[in-house]
């Protein structure tokens, strides 16, 4: 084994590549050299800084962030949205039933569906606002699945309730008052069914969007929990020492460096 004079003392030579003791030890362990290839500068061979044990976590990226903190403001305002435009379709359905009930009228049971479905709504609406601050990707999976349903709830409405959404109210006064004797609250009950109707298509614009955004957040927190998932494990570090242990030999001299996991030398002294 032949040595050069470098920088800060004599560095034994092996083969092409220089041994050199590392200035930073691990943790209460000895010193330990590291095999690196020799930088000219002035015909002087300089050491490459030493390996240090590092652990990389991925991060979000700003971007991405503000991404996230904006589609969880918006989610939360359509939320509180959704939660507004839903609880007025209960009132105006109950005032249609109440209408056709003292009018001894059947009451349809479309009513009743919006009526069902408006609930649920309100009630589903008002319990999910607070979980978007700290949900997770299987939040925010069900969320879209919720939402894609009451999208779906909500287009069938709008579809039974077409007609006497948007025709006159002398066609809807004939369909379910017949022939009985006019009374004011007929026309009132034809404005609340086109009122109803109006905030139903608010309504299913509203979970469309919320859906979407929904699906969004579960994208990027899934991206966020898979890479913590692929976090290096505590002994990879070691695999690049290792590597480098089989281009040097070592002796009581020049130790091995040790196991950041056993406390034991990487390769036993030659």
């Amino acid at each position: 084994m032949t040595s050069i004079l470098g920088q800060g003392g004599e560095y034994p030579k092996v083969g092409k590549e220089y041994l050199y003791p590392s200035k930073v030890g691990l943790g209460s362990k000895p010193y330990h050299t590291i095999c690196a290839k020799p930088k000219q500068q002035n015909n002087i061979p300089i050491p490459i800084t030493p390996l240090y044990m590092r652990f990389k976590t991925r991060e979000l990226e700003l971007s991405k962030a503000l991404d996230e903190v904006f589609l969880r403001l918006s989610l939360i305002s359509l939320r509180v949205f959704e939660l507004i435009s839903s609880i007025p379709i209960i009132g105006f359905v109950a005032a249609i039933i109440s209408g056709l009930s003292n009018a001894d009228v059947d009451v349809p049971s479309k009513a009743s569906a919006a009526l069902a479905i408006a609930c649920v709504s309100t009630v589903y609406t008002g319990v999910t606002v607070l979980p978007v601050f700290f949900g997770g990707p299987l939040f925010f999976t069900t969320m879209a699945v919720l939402d894609a349903g009451l999208v779906g709830a909500w287009s069938s409405l709008i579809g039974v309730w077409d007609n006497d959404g948007t025709g006159t109210c002398t066609s809807f006064e004939n369909k379910y008052f017949g022939g009985l004797p006019r009374r004011s609250y007929f026309s009132t009950d034809c404005r609340l069914v086109k009122a109803m109707f109006a905030f139903m298509i608010i309504n299913l614009a509203a979970f469309a969007s919320s859906t979407v955004v929904a699906f969004c957040l579960r994208l990027i927190e899934l991206d966020h929990t898979m890479s913590w998932r692929n976090l290096p494990l505590m002994n990879k570090p070691e695999t690049s020492q290792q590597h480098h242990c089989a281009c040097c030999t070592h002796d009581k001299d020049h130790p091995s460096p040790m196991s950041s996991v056993s406390g034991q030398a990487l390769t036993s002294a030659v």
